[in-house]
């Protein structure tokens, strides 16, 4: 068998291979700034923005305290959630404590394990106590509140024509608006946001291809949402989209699906922050309290009235695409129907 195993390794001449005449920190130097540039695109922006801000607080604690961030020890982890408490509500504390864990393991340390801590535990549970653990959730934006808003829409502007588009495509696809559209123009991506190409006429009205969400971000499925056309009435999304459609018909069909014109005429995206500020506008014209609601409110919305309509909660969860039981916080049961439930257990009750 000699000479089937190589038992040492001598280093040969691949320098016909290196076709760019890079020398070897150059090489070295390439792969090293791949390998930031993949790092950075692990996480969502709106991710690295949250550990941003989670580390910002972490050690602005530990210079108030002057205590040096890493390693930790348990007792500055008490005292950065009393610190904390001061000003965040529960849900939010535990989520700043979970940046310890990264900061440690950024720089080859063993994870503390804060949460698993006696003292750690104890504080939190009275933190919790204090503060009380009540998750604010956004009103669902059923129906009657998405008729109330479009009778506040000029339906001869192009922007409140598009606007109305987004509302309905939210709520029939019980969709994240994060899903529909970019932060920024320069953080649209094709193959995370809407566009043009993902719509598609059937039969029945329009089947809406997703192939990205918050659940599916390796691509690893193709989520198609089918889009009902309702004859003459003003809540069918696809008249909303043909519409929509109609006012941008020059937009790139692979860029952003939702499109508005500017003052020069030029069509520029319809971005996160331009929908949610107009959204909520409307809302308070309805007479609604704005803090009540947000973009969330669509998907919300859609859910709980799949409720009212009778489907089962399995069929909410297929029609939301939710992989966990995180779809049972959308759907509230109305009071008048716990009443009604509630008359026919006791009708139901024998007598003595």
């Amino acid at each position: 068998m000699a000479g089937v195993f190589v038992t040492t390794y001598e280093l040969q001449d691949f320098s016909t291979f290196n076709s760019t005449g890079d020398s070897v920190a150059e090489f070295r130097q390439k792969w090293r700034n791949s390998v930031v540039t993949l790092r950075e695109s692990a996480l969502a922006v709106s991710t690295q923005k949250a550990y941003a801000t989670h580390k910002k607080s972490f050690l602005k604690f530990c210079t108030l305290a002057g205590y040096e961030p890493i390693p930790v020890a348990m007792h500055m982890i008490c005292e950065y959630i009393a610190y904390l408490s001061s000003r965040l509500a529960y849900a939010s504390i535990k989520k700043y404590l979970g940046i310890i864990r990264i900061m440690h393991e950024e720089q080859g340390l063993e994870d503390p394990h804060v949460n698993e801590n006696y003292e750690v535990k104890l504080v939190l549970l009275a933190v919790r106590k204090k503060l009380g653990d009540k998750v604010e959730r956004r009103t669902p934006m059923e129906p009657d509140i998405l008729l109330k808003i479009f009778a506040f829409l000029d339906i001869r502007n192009p922007e409140e024509i598009v606007l109305w588009a987004i509302c309905l495509v939210g709520f029939y696809g019980l969709l994240r608006v994060s899903n529909i559209l970019p932060p920024s123009v320069g953080e649209f991506n094709p193959e995370k946001h809407l566009t043009r190409r993902d719509f598609r006429v059937s039969k029945e009205g329009v089947i809406m291809s997703l192939g990205w969400a918050k659940n599916n971000q390796f691509g690893e499925r193709v989520v198609q949402v089918p889009l009902p056309r309702l004859i003459d009435h003003v809540l069918c999304p696809v008249t909303a989209l043909e519409r929509a459609f109609g006012v941008t018909g020059e937009a790139d069909p692979s860029g952003p699906a939702f499109m508005r014109r500017c003052k020069n005429g030029k069509l520029t995206p319809v971005l996160y922050d331009w929908f949610r500020k107009r959204l909520l506008g409307l809302v308070k014209r309805c007479g609604f309290e704005g803090e009540q609601f947000g973009t969330h409110s669509l998907r919300r919305g859609g859910a709980s009235w799949a409720l009212k309509c009778g489907l089962s909660s399995d069929v909410i969860r297929l029609l939301g695409d939710w992989k966990s039981d995180a779809y049972q916080c959308y759907l509230e049961v109305p009071l008048e129907d716990k009443i009604d439930h509630m008359n026919k257990f006791a009708k139901a009750l024998p007598r003595a």
